[in-house]
């Protein structure tokens, strides 16, 4: 991080220590939420989150968490012609279910798996209203059948960490829990649908994921979803692993400055900073140094 980023960050803190600052920043904030919540109750599931957590505050903003992203994701499903008629939508580690019901949204059907306790409590409420489209499962996906503990991290609900079974809880932690965990290929009954999409979110365990769905990625050639912000040796072996499964493509969400260039684009572009103050991101391909991401498109080549 730049020196630049840390003097605004402290900038920040101070002038936020300055009573008249807080109030004039309380009363923008509250009428900024109020003023996008009325337009976010048309146009998205109200959801029930961890109220202190970023993806809850990303949400109250923006109206869906990694929206520009989700966006981006719809235009690319429609620019490449993947149909998505009578096909399946896996989402691991659905956490409350943001993603989940963004995919229902394209896909016959979507399964949510999610091995927190607390955070699957949540995400069966958030898909109640479409039990007939979202199927929603409390245990771990990986790349064995039976059981494991997991810490659960304080401050970042979407955060875990797999204990050996007599290992303490780092600080970071609050508890620790005992749940099934399952290869995808377990899980997945293969008479259902046609998988079109596998989203892995899985802070770190992304290999064991693919892997647990060897079969599944055979039979389907599904789009994957997936983090790319481990550190080196993680990003490597994700790549490696994919390129060894025949997927040699990959796609990451870009500003459209960056990304192919054409009139459309220019105007959409503009327009969008210019209405919303917000720039419009796109998927596009890129073949080596793949840098840093939280929804890179993996598709076979």
């Amino acid at each position: 991080m730049s020196i630049t980023f840390f003097a605004k960050a402290m900038l920040s803190k101070l002038l936020f220590k300055i009573t008249p600052i807080r109030k004039l920043l309380r009363a923008i904030t509250i009428r900024y939420l109020d003023l996008s919540h009325q337009e976010f109750r048309k146009k998205y599931p109200n959801l029930v989150s961890h109220l202190f957590d970023y993806l809850s505050i990303m949400i109250s903003v923006d109206g869906r968490y990694e929206k520009k992203e989700l966006l981006a994701l719809s235009r690319f499903l429609k620019t490449h012609q993947i149909s998505t008629l009578n096909k399946t939508a896996i989402d691991v580690g659905a956490h409350i279910g943001n993603h989940s019901l963004f995919f229902s949204n394209y896909f016959s059907s979507v399964f949510s798996y999610e091995p927190n306790p607390d955070n699957f409590q949540l995400l069966s409420y958030n898909v109640r209203k479409q039990k007939e489209k979202l199927n929603v499962f409390n245990y771990a996906i990986g790349d064995m059948d039976g059981e494991v503990v997991l810490a659960l991290h304080k401050f970042n609900t979407a955060g875990v960490q797999i204990l050996s079974k007599d290992e303490e809880l780092g600080e970071n932690f609050y508890d620790k829990v005992t749940v099934k965990i399952k290869k995808l290929d377990s899980a997945y009954n293969f008479s259902r649908k046609p998988v079109g999409l596998i989203k892995v979110d899985v802070e770190g365990f992304e290999v064991d994921v693919i892997l647990g769905a060897k079969g599944m990625i055979k039979r389907d050639s599904p789009l994957i979803v997936f983090e790319s912000l481990g550190i080196n040796k993680q990003k490597q072996d994700i790549y490696k692993t994919l390129n060894s499964l025949g997927y040699t493509k990959f796609y990451f969400p870009l500003p459209y400055r960056y990304s192919r260039i054409n009139s459309l684009n220019f105007i959409r572009q503009k327009l969008q900073l210019l209405i919303k103050g917000e720039e419009t991101l796109e998927y596009v391909l890129i073949t080596d140094n793949f840098p840093y991401s939280e929804m890179v498109i993996a598709m076979k080549g």
